[in-house]
């Protein structure tokens, strides 16, 4: 929101903001499916216009986050990303296994039924 609003950027597969010419992936040259710009978002986007004040911003998504759900894949994918990207090391049957809390939002007894509040 703080660069100038000539050209476009792009998010690679890492999620690394790269400058490109307008138009073309990066990679194959090929129309893109969806593009924006600098002052289109600035001039549109829902979340952060360009006179979006800081405590604007976190009331809208304070207000909005209340209302979801977590990502599906939000366990295992912070059990890869906290480790640099490296899987878990292989079980003795030498397979890689994530682990998912059962419990993680209310507290359960050993056979996963609700403990009392």
């Amino acid at each position: 929101m703080f660069a100038p609003a000539p050209g476009t950027l792009a998010l690679d597969h890492r999620g690394s903001l790269a400058q490109r010419p307008a138009g073309a992936d990066s990679l194959t040259r090929r129309p893109l499916a969806f593009e924006s710009t600098i002052g289109l978002e600035k001039e549109k986007n829902v979340q952060l216009r360009a006179g979006t004040t800081k405590e604007e911003f976190v009331r809208f998504r304070t207000q909005r986050d209340a209302t979801l759900q977590p990502p599906r894949l939000l366990f295992p994918s912070v059990q890869v990303n906290v480790d640099a990207g490296r899987m878990p090391p292989p079980h003795a049957n030498g397979k890689r296994y994530l682990m998912i809390p059962l419990n993680l939002f209310r507290a359960a007894d050993e056979v996963g039924a609700p403990l009392p509040k």
